[in-house]
């Protein structure tokens, strides 16, 4: 996923984003293959409820084999 289209008004280039992690999750970063998720629900700048890589900074989406969205309540 976009980080820009699931986190609104990204701060500039190097500048931490100020975001609440649920947790880390037990899969591991499809990009770097050794590093786990952490688990982020909406919040007041984020769209979406996402799986969060703090070594590559890579957002992914959750779904079921269906399809269906496995991060919505």
């Amino acid at each position: 996923m976009n980080p820009k289209s699931v986190v609104d008004h990204l701060d500039p280039e190097g500048a931490p984003v100020d975001l609440t992690t649920f947790g880390t999750v037990r899969e591991t970063c499809p990009k770097c293959q050794n590093h786990h998720l952490n688990l982020i629900l909406r919040q007041t700048n984020v769209r979406f409820a996402h799986l969060f890589c703090t070594e590559c900074a890579s957002c992914f989406d959750a779904r079921y084999p269906d399809g269906a969205p496995a991060l919505t309540i």
